[in-house]
């Protein structure tokens, strides 16, 4: 097809929708090509149109064959007759339109490239686009390597040819590979970058200066024995002025793709109204510093600068996705729905992959995990090895299907790739075991995380948590004598204190939960803090420090079954800190297990009417602990399968003490706990 495009100026076939283009590639023949443009040579139009046959078996078999015509057809044309009336400087020759001439020249050139090495792509392997190596001798032109693996990468995203290495797994890769060189532990670029990324063709290439002008020299090496990587073909180099690189990335990227579309006898850019032209150079260079800032987990540096990227060139829309996900790591959720639907405007200009990403995004933003988690996983199906299977992984533990999660989670590999240095890909194991009710794997793969990563201050909830469910009481005591008191400001600690109490509950211990309640409040009592800094971000409120013990030494009372004592110090706070509103969730809950229907009803009400953009199921939540206080267990468990839906994790209904204490053993609140998958 992409033959016949550049001979004949136009697709073989037309139609008002890509449904009626394919229903006539299926059903009709092209046009021949000389009926579009009659200088073309009939060898040559031949050759083309044996490309569009129906039948496979009567297609061309492999490049070489398509290779021999098509210097057969240059043959043929080089020793026709002379026209009539031509004058002497066409003698010997066809005189070709311009077009036809460059259109037969590029077809042979990339019929020549596609079996140079012996090779051919099979469209089914997956690519990844290394760091392209300057040697121009010019720091500041590092940054067009970086540029060239992230321009390569979207256009391959857009193609749809091959698997593609999304952008973000293969800079972490090509970063590794470079660290490891210097550490004095080098290896083939190729191969290391392969391995990193279960690629099996790598593109590289070296940007250096010819006299006063840039020359990018672009590799395709096919590394699918990891012992011996093979050169598949070289592009022809793309040379042009140093102060219009955009220009020359553009060059090169159209040269790939052509190449290995014709190599995969495909046709490129399949969707409608993706871009060709490259961003900006202050664009890009925005986004790289923004990609290094993302990768580093700041950000709030990486969203500015996101924004700063599409700001300088509103024509590139890719920065945006990243700012979406940025934001919203950032808990700037409403900045991220305002980026998510500029994006959904603007979906076309995207690839398929992007295009998941942002749909998950916008899935997120409405509470609608599920969703969410079927969405991300096609654009984990497009890019096996990539962020995208850690995040359908996330969504899954959040759905409550934690067989899916270690699944998902188990296709990935912790020492290389995407998930190389990521403890986070650890977190998710131990929760996919967790609610598993596998605690012996959870123990181990608790153990792998503190080994691999000694100072993530999140191993002590996880070993709080395992402890508390195979109730380990003396182990958890030991724990926060001696850990907790060491690494953690006292305010921590309660919240720690607190969550190891309802997990023993949560988990049938509850005679020892009582104790460790006990235990808790009287080290609460023991310390006293006169900072007045933040401390824990509860639903979008920062308390201060002695704020946060007194909230802690309720919720430690609640278990004992103090309610009283606990309803007053919620009063107390929430009369000093009125914006904190799970203060009064809290007070409706305690109301209705204390018997005052009307003024816990009343904070129902309230929580029922408050505007709560982005609150994912936590205001349903604490309503469904009103009504277990209220020992309305069908309607807690209702209220709670709602806030479910609405977006409320698995894990995070863990907070609500009264939901264990009445619903504990109620068949339906059981049933919709359980895993689901």
């Amino acid at each position: 097809m992409l033959g016949y495009e550049l001979l004949t100026g136009r697709t073989p076939f037309s139609g008002g929708t890509p449904q009626s283009v394919l229903t006539r590639q299926i059903t009709e023949l092209p046009a021949p090509v000389e009926r579009h443009r009659s200088s073309v040579p009939p060898e040559l139009s031949a050759a083309i149109m044996r490309c569009l046959e129906k039948r496979p078996a009567d297609r061309w078999q492999s490049a070489g064959e398509l290779l021999a015509a098509l210097r057969a057809a240059r043959m043929a044309s080089s020793v026709q007759p002379p026209v009539p009336g031509a004058g002497p400087e066409t003698r010997g020759r066809r005189r070709f339109a311009p077009p036809a001439i460059a259109a037969a020249v590029l077809l042979v050139s990339f019929a020549g490239w596609s079996v140079l090495g012996g090779a051919e792509l099979d469209g089914t392997s997956r690519v990844v686009v290394d760091v392209f190596e300057n040697q121009t001798g010019d720091v500041t032109l590092d940054r067009v390597g970086l540029m060239l693996q992230d321009w390569l990468t979207d256009g391959l995203l857009q193609s749809g040819l091959m698997e593609v290495v999304p952008t973000i797994t293969a800079r972490q890769a090509a970063t590794f590979v470079r660290a490891e060189a210097d550490a004095g532990r080098p290896r083939d670029p190729v191969m290391a970058i392969a391995d990193e990324t279960g690629a099996e063709i790598v593109i590289s290439g070296t940007v250096y200066m010819d006299g006063d002008k840039l020359r990018i020299r672009t590799s395709v090496t096919e590394a699918t024995d990891r012992q011996e990587a093979r050169l598949v073909g070289s592009i022809e180099p793309v040379v042009g002025p140093v102060d219009d690189i955009t220009a020359l990335l553009a060059q090169v990227r159209e040269r790939l793709l052509g190449s290995l579309a014709t190599s995969l006898n495909r046709r490129i850019a399949a969707q409608v109204g993706v871009s060709d032209r490259a961003p900006t150079y202050e664009a890009y260079e925005a986004l790289n510093d923004a990609l290094d800032f993302y990768s580093a987990r700041d950000y709030s540096e990486a969203s500015a600068l996101f924004l700063r990227a599409f700001e300088l060139d509103p024509t590139y829309p890719v920065p945006l996705v990243y700012a979406s996900l940025s934001l919203r790591n950032h808990n700037e959720w409403a900045r991220s729905d305002s980026v998510v639907t500029l994006l959904e405007d603007r979906r076309e200009e995207l690839s398929e992959y992007q295009r998941h990403w942002v749909d998950y995004s916008r899935a997120v933003l409405e509470g609608d995990l599920d969703r969410a988690r079927i969405t991300i996983r096609r654009a984990a199906t497009l890019a096996p090895a990539s962020k995208a299977v850690y995040n359908w992984s996330l969504m899954a533990i959040r759905m409550g299907r934690p067989m899916e999660a270690r699944t998902a989670l188990e296709t990935l590999e912790p020492d290389r790739g995407a998930m190389r240095g990521i403890s986070r890909y650890w977190m998710r194991r131990i929760e996919a075991s967790h609610h598993l009710g596998d605690h012996e794997r959870e123990l181990e793969e608790v153990e792998e995380l503190a080994s691999r990563y000694p100072e993530e201050r999140s191993i002590f909830v996880y070993r709080v948590r395992v402890y508390a469910a195979l109730g380990w009481t003396e182990s958890l005591k030991a724990l926060f004598a001696t850990e907790a008191v060491s690494r953690f400001p006292p305010e921590i600690v309660a919240i720690r204190y607190r969550g190891a109490a309802i997990d023993l509950f949560a988990h049938g211990h509850r005679e020892e939960a009582r104790e460790f309640a006990e235990l808790g409040i009287s080290w609460i009592d023991s310390r006293t803090t006169t900072e007045g800094r933040a401390s824990s971000f509860n639903a979008g409120v920062a308390l201060d420090a002695r704020e946060e013990l007194a909230y802690q030494k309720g919720r430690l009372l609640e278990i004992l079954g103090d309610r009283d004592q606990a309803l007053t110090i919620y009063e107390g706070l929430y009369e000093g800190r009125p914006e904190a509103w799970f203060v009064r969730a809290h007070m409706g809950v305690l109301l209705g297990s204390l018997g005052r229907i009307s003024d816990a009803m009343d904070v129902d009400r309230w929580l029922e009417a408050r505007d709560a953009p982005y609150a994912s199921g936590e205001v349903t939540t604490w309503r469904a602990g009103i009504a277990a206080g209220l020992g309305d267990r069908e309607r807690a468990t209702a209220l709670l399968q709602q806030a479910r839906q609405e977006g409320m994790p698995w894990l995070n209904t863990h907070a609500v003490f009264q939901l264990h204490d009445v619903l504990g053993d109620y068949q339906p609140y059981i049933d919709l706990m359980a895993p689901q998958g």
